[in-house]
């Protein structure tokens, strides 16, 4: 882009998978008797594929200010097998995707000092409970069909670093 300006940039991909078996027993009971023993079981199958693809692209001018934004997109598809003490099952489904942004910007003042901003957005994917299956409801409620929904946050950060007195200390804001 010339000699006063730079471009540089960075893509990627990540797939997985996860199968999750769990067999739990809630033992309720009172030391002294004052209630009667509760037991109760139950069992999960939970699956979960997923994809996250990336890029990010850095604009560095006059090798001191550099401005940064980027994106990550995520898919994840889950299935789960939920049975309760009682024997009922349910076959549960749902899909999940986000698109996350991030944004930096970083001036060297020199070499070896630095002031930065950055701001991005975070997400972690819903999916199932099995372990709350178990335990007493409210009147109305379904103990089959727990989901949780997928979350997101926002990140900000700024600061700075920099050496002195012939790079005998450092300092980080």
């Amino acid at each position: 882009m010339g000699t006063a300006l730079d471009l540089s940039w960075q893509a990627g991909l990540f797939i997985f998978g996860q199968d999750y078996g769990q067999d739990a027993a809630n033992d309720i009971s009172s030391t002294y008797g004052f209630f009667p023993r509760m037991l109760t079981t139950s069992a999960s199958d939970l699956d979960d594929r997923g994809i996250g693809i990336y890029g990010q692209a850095r604009f560095t001018a006059w090798k001191k200010l550099d401005i940064a934004a980027g994106l990550r997109f995520d898919y994840e598809d889950k299935d789960a097998n939920l049975v309760n003490a009682m024997g009922f099952s349910s076959r549960l489904s749902d899909s999940y995707s986000e698109a996350s942004p991030q944004f930096s910007a970083a001036y060297r003042y020199a070499p070896d000092q630095m002031a930065y901003a950055s701001v991005s957005r975070g997400y972690k994917a819903g999916g199932f409970n099995p372990a709350r299956q178990a335990f007493p409801l409210r009147p109305g409620q379904n103990r089959m069909t727990r989901s949780i929904p997928g979350t997101m946050n926002w990140d900000t950060r700024q600061g700075g670093w920099g050496t002195g007195s012939n790079r005998r200390w450092r300092f980080f804001i």
